[in-house]
């Protein structure tokens, strides 16, 4: 595509050459309605500034950074992210949701979201959804529902009849994300099974209060077993397990979401949901090309398959 010039920049946004080159090196006298008439005229013509560099840029907004730290299953995104960025010949730049504007006044055209927060926000920059989807957004996910029926499957085939589910919060309208597909697969299954429990079976990690919503989980279920439902939660879980003296697997089966070596390194050594990163990270790759060539379809979407990672975590009953 041929790319614009700052004199039919200027003319389309109906300005001096001088304005655009204050506006693009983010000078204070612009005023904020002229500075977005240029920048909008400037995605609008394809225009990119010399001072930066013309290669396959990509953002990859983590909504982490906001909280000043970066979770287990933000680092494993992030790590497999920057290996196919590299493999693919992207540049990479990470981008907190504090900075948003950083994306388009840096004329990136495609960003990866960990979090649908970013829905609205951005008018230039084309999202790429990770793991989670919504109408209108193309998108690459793990295959939640079949990875939770493959965990409630092994515990139900070693005799585990009382299983109850811990997820990170609450699902929202309209997203369909790991927390709601985690949820409906296990109420599923439960019911396909004849198991007991429903609604009551599942309970939501509060951040500080790990002790009282795994022991009000398991005491009102009289559950012998636990799926923890994400990357982010073993540890609290595991803590709230041994502060209630819940020996593993002696009194509680325990599935949980894989941790790279740190899983196999628990006492005991953790059975574990492990969600194919690699294949995640290599088909955004691949969705956002298509995004910068304009040969993505707005509701593209590559469902990722998890496995189940046998250890010592579950006893046979």
């Amino acid at each position: 595509m041929k790319r614009s010039n700052i004199t039919e920049l200027a003319r389309k946004a109906n300005v001096s050459v001088a304005t655009v080159s204050r506006a693009m090196n983010n000078h204070p006298y612009v005023k904020k309605d002229v500075y977005d008439r240029i920048m909008n005229a400037a995605h609008e013509m394809n225009y990119t500034p010399g001072n930066i560099v013309r290669k396959k840029r990509l953002g990859i907004i983590i909504e982490d950074f906001d909280y000043n730290m970066i979770g287990a299953y933000s680092s494993n995104v992030l790590m497999h992210l920057s290996k196919y960025c590299g493999i693919n010949g992207w540049g990479m730049e990470i981008v907190p949701f504090s900075d948003l504007q950083l994306l388009e006044e840096s004329f990136i055209k495609v960003a990866i979201s960990m979090s649908p927060r970013i829905i609205g926000k951005l008018k230039h920059t084309r999202i790429i959804p990770f793991n989670w989807r919504t109408d209108g957004y193309p998108a690459v996910l793990s295959d939640y529902r079949n990875e939770i029926r493959i965990a409630i499957e092994h515990l139900f085939e070693r005799g585990c009849r009382r299983p109850v589910m811990c997820l990170p919060g609450r699902e929202s309208p309209a997203i369909i994300n790991s927390i709601g597909e985690r949820k409906a697969s296990f109420l599923e299954r439960l019911s396909e099974l004849n198991l007991p429990g429903g609604e009551g079976a599942i309970g939501y990690l509060i951040e500080g209060k790990p002790v009282e919503v795994i022991g009000k989980l398991l005491k009102n279920n009289q559950a012998d077993s636990i799926i923890i439902a994400g990357e982010d939660m073993l540890y609290p879980v595991n803590y709230a397990l041994d502060i209630l003296r819940y020996k593993i697997p002696e009194d509680i089966s325990v599935i949980s979401y894989e941790n790279r070596m740190i899983s196999e390194y628990m006492i005991p050594p953790h059975t574990a949901i492990a969600q194919d990163f690699d294949s995640l990270a290599d088909n955004a790759l691949r969705l956002a090309d298509k995004a910068l060539d304009g040969t993505l379809e707005p509701d593209a979407q590559i469902l990722v398959s998890s496995k189940l990672i046998v250890r010592e975590s579950v006893k046979s009953i």
